[in-house]
């Protein structure tokens, strides 16, 4: 009979995996024999071991899930990016709809003040010295309202004339002209360039119409 403990008690004592009644039989013979004792230092030293690799592999465990978190968040960067893609154009401002169909009338502002209206010749008289009124009237009402850009074709060629401009709730514009002098020649065309309010050009071209806008022309002469 082999007097002394076996690998397997020795491991399980170092471990603390004996029941009471065992236990007490290994310590007791530890006590007594040096060769078991020698040997139990090995596998509480290997149990150490153990014990230490194991709590290691737990910490990286731990980790591991972190690392991976931020590659999920990561991942989900460009799911964030599209959606705010998706919810940036609704925050935006909507764009106007486009005006209606206007119609002009040039009426000498003496006239239009005493309420003149209705068909106008198809070339309008214009006094030197004297303002015109350009009105236009939309088909339809257009509470959105419009801007508009308004060139004299004389005989320096079309110039970007001074105006005042009256709006009504309706969209109808009345465009007041200054004054034109004989010494830049006679006034031979008015053009008006209108489209929706607030999305006209900084700098108005004749010829050339920003998006949504529209011209009209109307003859003058000088009496």
């Amino acid at each position: 009979m082999n007097p002394h403990l076996s690998s397997d008690t020795l491991g399980d004592l170092a471990a603390d995996l004996l029941d009471q009644e065992a236990h007490f039989a290994a310590t007791n013979h530890i006590d007594t024999c040096e060769q078991c004792r020698a040997a139990l230092a090995g596998h509480v030293a290997a149990e150490r071991k153990l014990v230490q690799f194991a709590e290691h592999r737990q910490a990286r465990v731990v980790v591991k899930p972190k690392r991976k978190g931020l590659w999920t968040l990561a991942a989900l960067i460009p799911v964030a990016v599209a959606a705010m893609a998706l919810i940036v154009p609704v925050l935006r401002t909507p764009e106007p709809p486009p005006p209606p169909a206007y119609a002009l009338e040039l009426v000498p502002s003496a006239m239009a003040l005493r309420g003149a209206g209705g068909e106008v010749a198809a070339a309008v008289a214009w006094s030197e010295g004297t303002t015109l009124d350009a009105v236009l009237r939309p088909d339809v009402d257009y509470p959105t309202g419009v801007d508009a850009s308004v060139w004299v074709v004389d005989d320096r060629g079309p110039v970007v004339w001074p105006v005042q401009v009256e709006a009504a709730p309706s969209g109808a514009l009345r465009v007041r002209l200054d004054p034109w002098s004989a010494v830049h020649g006679a006034p031979s065309e008015v053009v008006v360039q209108y489209g929706p309010k607030g999305t006209g050009p900084d700098a108005p071209t004749l010829g050339e119409l920003p998006g949504g806008w529209f011209e009209l022309r109307a003859s003058v002469y000088a009496p």
